[in-house]
C-alpha cells in the first residue's frame, strides 16, 4: 500500500500539475503527501565574476520555504489529507534521491516538464536520473496550460501494462495493481512482437497470414499473457490481454491511444537487464511520447546490482 507520496516541485505552475493526481491517490490510500523543493544557490553577476549573494539567497530560501508551507496548508484544507513540506539543498537529483530513501517514500509523482517552456523536458534530467537510481515507482504526468486544480483528479480506469516475457518486466505488476485498486481500474496486459515480414504488421490479433516463426512467437506470447491474466483474474482483477505486431515503443503508444488507456505502467528494464540503460530504451521512448500518465519503476533486483 502507498503510505508516503513524494511530489518534487520547482516553483513553477507546470510542476504543480502533479498535485491533483498525487492528492487523489493520497486521499484514496490514506497516505501522507510530502512536498519538496530543492533550493539552488543564488548567483549574482558582477562586472568580473559571478559572486554568491548571501542576502538574496537567504531571501529566496525563505520565499521557497514559505510557498511550500502555504501550499501544504491549502491542500490540507481543500483535500483533507496530511501534507508535509521540506526545502532541500542542491544538487537536485541526489537531494531528492536521498530524501525519498530517508522518508521511506512509496511513490513519487512528478511532471515531465518543469520551469521554462514546454520544450524543456525533465526526462533526461531530474526525472530520468531518479528513475535510474531510486527503487520507488515514479508516476509521470504531462502538465497542461492553466493553473492546476487540486481536486480535479485525472481518471485512472484503464491501465495498460506492457510485458516482454521476462520476470524483471513483471515487477511493475505490484504498484500498477495497487494504483488500479484505488480506482477499480481494469487492466490490459500487452506484449509486442517485432514483425518478421511485412505481412506480420497487418494484424494485431492473431488472424491473417504470418510467417511460421512469427506465429510461434505469437502463440507463446498469448500463452504467457494468459497465464498471468488468469492468475490476476482469480485474485479479483478485471484483466484482458493483447498481442500486437510492431516496434515496441510505437506499438505501445498506438495501442494506448486507440484503446483509451489512462495510464501505462512498465519497468525500466526488461529482457535486456541492467546493462540496458533506460535512456533510449522502450520505457524512455514511451514516457517521452505518451499523452497519458506513465508509471515507471526500476526492478529492485537491478538496484542491488547497480
Amino acid at each position: 500500500m502507498f503510505h508516503t507520496i513524494l511530489v518534487p516541485l520547482d516553483g513553477s505552475a507546470f510542476g504543480e500539475h502533479a498535485l491533483p493526481l498525487a492528492c487523489g491517490i493520497a486521499q484514496r490510500a490514506g497516505a501522507k503527501l510530502l512536498l519538496t523543493h530543492v533550493h539552488l544557490p543564488v548567483m549574482a553577476l558582477t562586472s568580473e565574476v559571478a559572486a554568491y549573494t548571501v542576502t538574496l539567497d537567504l531571501e529566496q530560501r525563505d520565499n521557497q520555504r514559505q510557498h511550500l508551507l502555504e501550499l501544504a496548508k491549502r491542500l490540507m484544507d481543500e483535500v483533507a489529507i496530511t501534507v508535509e513540506s521540506a526545502l532541500l539543498e542542491a544538487p537536485v537529483a541526489p537531494a531528492l534521491h536521498d530524501y525519498a530513501l530517508e522518508q521511506a517514500v512509496d511513490l513519487i509523482v512528478m511532471t515531465t516538464h518543469g520551469r521554462g517552456p514546454l520544450s524543456r523536458v525533465w526526462l533526461g534530467s531530474v526525472a530520468d536520473r531518479l528513475v535510474r537510481t531510486v527503487p520507488t515507482p515514479i508516476l509521470l504526468i504531462r502538465p497542461h496550460d492553466g493553473e492546476p486544480v487540486p481536486d480535479a483528479v485525472p481518471a485512472i480506469k484503464h491501465i495498460l501494462i506492457p510485458l516482454d516475457g521476462s520476470e524483471l518486466a513483471e515487477h511493475i505488476l505490484q504498484p500498477a495493481l495497487l494504483l488500479g485498486g484505488l480506482t477499480e481500474a481494469h487492466y490490459t496486459l500487452l506484449q509486442v512482437i517485432e514483425p518478421q515480414s511485412p505481412s506480420d504488421e497487418q494484424t494485431t490479433t492473431g488472424d491473417g497470414i504470418f510467417t511460421e516463426q512469427f506465429q510461434k512467437s505469437h502463440t507463446v506470447a498469448r500463452s504467457y499473457l494468459d497465464s498471468i491474466g488468469k492468475r490476476l483474474s482469480n485474485d479479483g482483477f478485471h484483466v484482458t490481454i493483447a498481442v500486437v505486431a510492431g516496434q515496441p515503443a510505437p506499438a505501445i503508444l498506438e495501442y494506448a491511444q486507440a484503446n483509451a488507456a489512462d495510464l501505462i505502467a512498465m519497468e525500466t528494464h526488461g529482457r535486456g537487464g541492467f546493462m540496458r540503460l533506460m535512456l533510449g530504451s522502450v520505457a524512455d521512448k514511451v514516457a517521452r511520447g505518451a499523452s497519458t500518465i506513465v508509471l515507471l519503476q526500476r526492478p529492485h533486483s537491478e538496484m542491488k546490482g547497480s
